[in-house]
């Protein structure tokens, strides 16, 4: 994927900050949280990542359940429903031509020198961006010898991201994604999920991975399409093809793992990309002859 493949559009950025009822709109530059707030000085804070399809979002409802479930785990006493995500996502989307990325992040709110969790005002900012492309390159990919966490932040997202960004500095710059281990086995990627193809067989890791929407999709439409499915321990040495999945790539085919090469044409592949960009469109209600 390298270079070429990114979409690279963050001067373009939008952000919406809302704490205490107020809500602010801006540039990165323009619109900033407290150096007192907690998902800056802890972490303690959780996301949800959307792909929006000619201005609606994918799978939101999905998308909307996960996020509560993570406020729900990290103990953030806040929830939200479809309408209010959708109009936020609105807020900062409005005037994009095409798709977006959107990420909805949510802190426990401002506390300094208090690390016990306290009921406090949430802060909520949502960060969009235009995407231009729908389908992205081969990747390639490499293992990294830090494992997958444990706990809240190995089952959701949350901005205790430093593991993932060590994998990721272990990786050469070449390399477009890392791949986590939990217990000396493949677990996931930094930002994805990971599956293997063996024969008719779509096998896809379980423990101390994120059970994601695109993940959870793309599982539903092989067990439709008749392949076999198998959550747990994969080996990639067996493996015809390996692919990733998150909610920005969709379905992404690898073409090398540690230098060793992978079909990135094997037609089991192609087929649950292409499905699951027709499911997300149709989630969307975008038109089917943007395909």
């Amino acid at each position: 994927m390298k270079d070429e493949g990114r979409d690279d559009l963050g001067d373009q950025t939008r952000v919406l900050v809302e704490r205490d009822g107020e809500r602010r709109i801006g540039t990165p530059d323009e619109v900033r949280i407290s150096t007192l707030d907690r998902g800056f000085l802890y972490g303690d804070a959780v996301f949800e990542t959307f792909r929006c399809y000619d201005g609606e979002p994918a799978f939101l409802g999905r998308h909307v359940e996960r996020l509560n479930d993570a406020l729900d785990a990290a103990r953030i006493d806040t929830r939200f429903d479809e309408p209010e995500v959708a109009e936020r996502i609105e807020a900062v989307t409005d005037g994009f031509v095409g798709d977006a990325y959107v990420r909805f992040t949510v802190t426990r709110g401002e506390r300094d020198g208090l690390l016990a969790p306290t009921e406090g005002t949430p802060t909520v900012a949502v960060h969009g961006k235009p995407l231009e492309r729908r389908r992205y390159p081969p990747a390639t990919v490499e293992t990294a010898n830090e494992p997958r966490p444990v706990g809240v932040p190995a089952r959701h997202k949350t901005t205790c991201y430093l593991p993932n960004v060590v994998a990721r500095g272990q990786a050469s710059p070449e390399a477009d994604e890392a791949l986590m281990l939990a217990d000396g086995a493949v677990a996931s990627g930094t930002v994805s999920n990971v599956f293997v193809v063996e024969g008719r067989g779509v096998n896809t890791p379980e423990k101390r991975v994120r059970q994601g929407v695109t993940r959870e999709v793309v599982l539903e439409l092989a067990r439709e399409k008749g392949y076999e499915t198998r959550t747990g321990a994969v080996s990639l040495e067996d493996a015809d093809a390996v692919f990733l999945t998150n909610t920005t790539w969709g379905v992404l085919a690898v073409e090398k793992v540690d230098g060793d090469k992978y079909d990135t044409k094997n037609p089991v592949v192609e087929e649950l990309a292409d499905g699951y960009l027709r499911r997300a469109l149709g989630s969307a209600d975008a038109d089917p002859q943007s395909f």
